[in-house]
């Protein structure tokens, strides 16, 4: 059975006092979330430190970055991928397969 996480409503005048709000997870993990006037962050330490995950709320829209061994993406129907520029570089190999169609 999987317990609801606490939600915690911050008022603008709240946000703009705090400059970082740090949660500790069981697992030595730590969420950081930072506030000011340009953006906002979120981002997901490792137990060691190290940023592993971020999201970044700016005036251009959301940016999010992780960071890891693995990045798995999985959906039931589509993955769609639109962009002016689209970048994707492997240092050993790439695997393009498809079971249909092209």
């Amino acid at each position: 059975m999987s317990e609801k996480a606490e939600i915690i409503k911050l008022k603008p005048s709240d946000v703009e006092h705090v400059e970082k709000i740090r949660m500790q997870l069981d697992s030595g993990r730590q969420i950081l979330v930072h506030s000011s006037e340009k953006e906002e962050l979120i981002e997901i330490a490792a137990p060691e430190g190290e940023i592993i995950m971020k999201v970044r709320m700016t005036d251009d829209g959301p940016v999010i970055s992780v960071s890891g061994a693995h990045l798995e993406l999985k959906s039931t129907e589509t993955i769609a991928l639109e962009a002016k520029k689209i970048k994707i570089k492997a240092k050993e190999k790439v695997v393009v397969e498809s079971n249909g169609g092209s």
